[in-house]
């Protein structure tokens, strides 16, 4: 749907602390338009189905992610588990992860881990 490049709408992006390229990692998709769950409005943009909540959320647009209203709405993660994480003593980097951090879609569950004091960040190949 969307003609410009994954690299130029990333641009566009909030940026998350924990996903340096949300669009070419295929966590957000552009291939129509949508309307997001939390914010109401066409977008774009989208995540589907990634939060953990009581409440089915089919589509959330970047901001409601990033700013992390989505998750305050629905009272949801983004993170199924996250391993390795003793030593993330940072409360705020917990917050970081589970809240405004969309979830990469995984056959295995999105385990995300944790080296030494924070989270590791995701990156596509």
């Amino acid at each position: 749907m969307c003609n410009i490049s994954a690299e130029k709408l990333e641009l566009t992006l909030p940026k998350f602390k924990y996903i340096a390229h949300p669009i070419k990692s295929g966590i957000f998709k552009t291939d129509k338009k949508v309307t997001c769950d939390c914010y109401e409005e066409e977008i774009e943009i989208y995540l589907e189905s990634g939060l953990y909540a009581i409440e089915s959320v089919e589509y959330l647009c970047p901001t409601c992610i990033w700013s992390g209203t989505a998750a305050e709405k629905y009272n949801g993660t983004f993170q199924s588990d996250l391993y390795n994480d003793k030593r993330v003593v940072n409360e705020s980097f917990v917050d970081e992860i589970l809240h405004p951090t969309p979830s990469y879609l995984s056959w295995q569950g999105n385990n995300w881990l944790a080296h030494c004091t924070d989270y590791c960040a995701f990156i596509p190949h």
